[in-house]
């Protein structure tokens, strides 16, 4: 029974061992991801003026606006730079203005949208099932 007790605790011993080992090579195996103050002090702009609120990122927050995941694929920088600064009546409402931004602030959150669009979202977020038309001036 000594025997038996002996031999299954090296065993279990020697699986935990591999199970660890295993385990820090993949930790040192991964890419090292760096981000840049701009970016941490635009998530933070997101996170403060509460964008999740409405809009969503990777599918998270908000569903009542557009995902913004991958919006630097569809406008420019300079298009972002002036919605924020001097933000347009939000379309369904026709009376409520989107929150502007001090001009520092709108810098932080394009570099975070920036950084958002370099990351491999595997075709997230997916393309709508239904168009919505839409005015000139809501576009």
């Amino acid at each position: 029974m000594k025997k038996i007790f002996i031999l299954v605790s090296a065993i279990s011993g020697l699986l935990f061992l591999g199970v660890v080992s295993f385990s820090v090579y993949q930790l040192h195996q991964q890419e090292k991801i760096f981000v840049d103050d701009r970016v941490i002090a635009g998530k933070e702009v997101w996170q403060r003026e509460g964008c999740m609120e409405c809009h969503a990122i990777f599918g998270n927050g908000g569903y009542s606006a557009s995902d913004l995941t991958k919006i630097m694929k569809k406008r420019d920088e300079e298009w972002l730079k002036e919605y924020f600064s001097n933000p347009p009546i939000m379309a369904p409402s026709r009376g409520r203005h989107h929150p502007g931004l001090p001009e520092q602030d709108v810098e932080k959150l394009v570099g975070f949208f920036h950084w958002v669009n370099e990351i491999d979202t595997k075709g997230w977020p997916p393309k709508p099932d239904v168009q919505i038309e839409r005015t000139p001036e809501q576009k």
